[in-house]
């Protein structure tokens, strides 16, 4: 299994001001997976791995309106800078925790914020990542208490299906009609046999340096395909 790389992109140092992108932002982190795959890893890109940005905030944060045309925008932005790159997104750091730090109802916001996966899942699969080939998109689960667990597992049967289910409210289909989860990425090691039945790949992260730059090194997963971008 080739080496990965982790990278995090964070909105408020990207789209500082509405609109408005930061070339030097993009180039920089462009510049990191260049070196990355130089060096034989292949980058995986965190795409909401930091903050909001201010106008974002002061405009409701996820429950806005115009959130998800906004978060569409810099999805295509950053797919259009470094996708050449990348083989591999997670599209959120984790998305039950960005929902339960966001003001107001966590559950409203929760669906807010699976709309915005399958989004963005739906731009990046139509991109080209290394090669040529579309990259694969997932997300991340984190160690949490069983309840949180369980919630957990029903989010990634929400993306696996491509369809709405309990808790979060709604019924029919993600925006994009289809499934939306191509791998799964932890950092626990015994959630491994748990996360096979969602998504596969499922990789196993391993933590090792600080926010904003490299921040992991994958060291090993489950894999019951093969996937050019994933192999020596």
């Amino acid at each position: 299994m080739r080496p990965m790389s982790l990278h995090r992109v964070s909105w408020a140092r990207v789209e500082p001001e509405r609109g408005d992108y930061a070339v030097a932002e993009l180039a920089e982190l462009g510049g990191r997976l260049r070196g990355d795959r130089a060096a034989g890893l292949d980058p995986v890109l965190v795409l909401h791995g930091g903050a909001l940005p201010d106008w974002q905030l002061a405009r409701g944060g996820w429950v806005d309106p115009g959130a998800l045309a906004a978060w569409s925008c810099l999805v295509d932005r950053v797919a259009q800078a470094v996708g050449v790159h990348v083989g591999h997104y997670l599209v959120m750091d984790d998305l039950l925790r960005e929902a339960w730090w966001h003001d107001g109802d966590a559950a409203a916001v929760a669906r807010v914020l699976i709309e915005a996966h399958a989004t963005a899942y739906l731009h990046l699969r139509r991109s080209s990542g290394p090669g040529g080939r579309p990259p694969l998109v997932g997300t991340w689960v984190r160690r949490g208490p069983d309840p949180a667990r369980r919630l957990e597992e029903r989010l990634l049967a929400v993306l696996a299906s491509g369809r709405w289910k309990a808790p979060f409210g709604r019924m029919g289909e993600l925006p994009n009609g289809t499934a939306c989860l191509d791998l799964v990425a932890t950092d626990d090691a015994a959630l491994l046999p748990a996360l096979v039945p969602f998504a596969r790949p499922v990789l196993l992260v391993g933590i090792e340096a600080e926010e904003g730059r490299r921040a992991g090194v994958i060291v090993g997963g489950l894999l019951d395909r093969q996937e050019p971008s994933l192999n020596s």
